[in-house]
């Protein structure tokens, strides 16, 4: 039987390096990618309501536009699954599993170009998908390009591109405060392991939670540039 050393060193950390930056940058795309459903959402509205005024011939009107829910339930589903993701990683690094924070660290550098330039191009992708989907639900043909986007691309373009750009910012705010989000969330979980801790007998039980306590507290000091605390004695 031939025994293999664990690897040590850099490349026994690149698996791990390579996790965090597949996922950090999975969040990122699900985030653009949720920010330019809700630009497109809103501006199919805002177009089949000044294509009424503006245009001839709006081609947003004569059938339903069910794929508005659609994107939208799957916006709120996606947002939910990044929530639950969230608590569950402040979960585990407050249990004293190490990791979990560097993949929002990645999220908050993200490149403002790319994030602008790909909520951009899928707002607009979107929105003609959406009326395509509309108009093969309603049986109706797209005879011009330009159906899919009301009848007009001047239009279009002129109200779905500040719409993009408004919801990359948010996004971008959103990814920027990901990393102080989960540090809020590993200081409250920890802070509920170490009240439930005190509330039981055995002392092996406050034992564990000061050190997850502990090792929570030098962990988040490490990050932020600053010293951590001393452990605490005794544990």
């Amino acid at each position: 039987m031939v025994c293999r050393r664990k690897p040590t060193g850099p490349s026994a950390r690149y698996p791990q390096r390579r996790i965090v930056m597949l996922a950090g940058t999975a969040i990122v795309v699900l985030v653009a990618l949720m920010a330019a459903a809700l630009a497109a959402i809103v501006a199919h509205v805002s177009i089949d309501v000044a294509g009424d005024v503006l245009l001839e011939h709006d081609t947003y009107d004569g059938f339903a536009h069910g794929s508005r829910g659609l994107i939208f339930g799957g916006v709120t589903v996606a947002a939910l699954g990044i929530v639950l993701a969230a608590i569950g990683a402040g979960f585990q690094e407050a249990r004293g599993r190490t990791g979990y924070g560097d993949v929002f660290e990645r999220c908050s550098r993200v490149r403002k170009r790319w994030l602008f330039g790909g909520t951009l191009v899928a707002s607009v992708l979107m929105l003609a998908g959406m009326e395509a989907i509309d108009a093969l639900v309603a049986g109706h043909a797209v005879d011009d390009p330009s159906d899919l986007f009301g009848g007009s691309f001047s239009l279009a373009l002129s109200i779905v591109v500040p719409l993009a750009i408004a919801a990359a910012f948010g996004a971008h705010r959103v990814l920027g405060y990901s990393v102080r989000s989960h540090r809020a969330i590993v200081k409250t979980l920890a802070a509920v392991f170490l009240v439930l801790a005190n509330e039981r007998p055995p002392d092996h039980m406050r034992s564990i939670a000061r050190r997850q306590c502990a090792h929570v507290a030098r962990t988040l000091g490490r990050r932020a540039g600053k010293r951590g605390p001393p452990a605490i004695a005794g544990t």
